[in-house]
């Protein structure tokens, strides 16, 4: 019976302690600095740099309009939605600039001063170079955001 004790116990421990990476469906979080907005990827198929093999680049769409844009070519990109930014609607669109590989990306939202992390993935393939793909909503009412 002990033996059960030494294999539920780390269990229980992984289970209910580690809360790095939420799922999507979790809504959202509260967080009195803002949100920080990381997009890295790789190349599963290739031994190719991934930041000098395809160029994807950023934005933060707000009624409509590109509120903010990261367009590093020598680097991931990265955003921030403040919390004092205005309430309402914003959007996530990533755009597969340049590159002749299929990629998978990781979207990471992480609260500014709460820590707290979602990670979105996903790929993106050769034939999809040129465009732009919206893949986060964010409804942001004060320090609240709820992720869909």
């Amino acid at each position: 019976m002990k033996y059960y004790y030494y294999i539920i116990t780390p269990l229980l421990f992984l289970l209910l302690g580690c809360k790095q990476n939420d799922s999507i469906n979790t809504g959202g979080f509260t967080d009195h600095t803002g949100l920080v907005i990381y997009l890295e990827w790789s190349l599963p198929n290739s031994t190719n740099d991934p930041i000098d093999a395809v160029n994807l680049d950023l934005s933060l769409l707000y009624n409509n309009f590109v509120y903010e844009e990261s367009r590093n070519d020598f680097s991931f990109e990265k955003l921030k939605l403040r919390s004092t930014e205005p309430d309402g609607t914003y959007y996530i669109d990533i755009r597969y600039l340049s590159g002749s590989e299929a990629l998978q990306y990781d979207l990471v939202i992480e609260g500014e001063s709460s820590f707290r992390k979602i990670l979105l993935s996903g790929e993106l393939f050769i034939n999809d170079v040129g465009g732009t793909y919206q893949v986060l909503r964010i409804q942001k009412q004060g320090n609240d955001f709820v992720l869909n």
